[in-house]
Parts: structure tokens; sequence; C-alpha cells
């Protein structure tokens, strides 16, 4: 295989419920290039755990991700979503 630098980079972006300092993550996505040269992505919502404090959520950031707190509620557990960041396709970027 040549060498193609970007085979062993990803893209990693995640969504807060805020900006403030107590903030939480509500959804993570990520992209890399895999071996046959395709784009590969995973994301998911996250679902707050119950010690994430409420009044860390903001409307204003709502309406720049365009993610309602309600879609949240049923959203997978956020081991769940640790999990499927270390699935092994994952380990191939």
């Amino acid at each position: 295989m040549p060498d193609i630098p970007f085979l062993s980079v990803a893209f990693l972006d995640f969504e807060a419920s805020s900006l403030a300092p107590d903030s939480w993550p509500i959804e993570v996505g990520v992209s890399w290039i895999d071996r046959n040269l395709e784009v590969q992505t995973y994301h998911s919502l996250i679902q707050p755990m119950p010690e994430w404090p409420e009044h860390a959520w903001s409307p204003a950031s709502a309406a720049v991700h365009n993610i309602p707190r309600r879609a949240l509620d049923t959203a997978p557990h956020v081991t769940e979503v640790a999990e499927g960041l270390l699935k092994p396709s994952m380990r191939s970027c």
C-alpha cells in the first residue's frame, strides 16, 4: 500500500449542551479514511447521565446545533457510545 499520510488521520467533533464550564457532551462524530480509501463515519447522540447538571442545557446552543433536548432522552447511554468509538473498525483509522 502506498504511504498516504491521511490514512492515519481522524476528525473528531463533539456537540455540547452549552458553552458553560459544566456543559456535557450531547453528540460525538468521527470520520476517517479507511485502507480502501473510503470515508468511514461513526456518530451518535449521547443520553445525559443523571448527575450531569440540567442547568447546563442551553436553548441558545440548541438553536445552533439543532438537537432538541428531548432527543437525548432516548439516545444511547454514554458507555455504549464510548464502546462504539472503541470498536475494531475504529482502530483501523
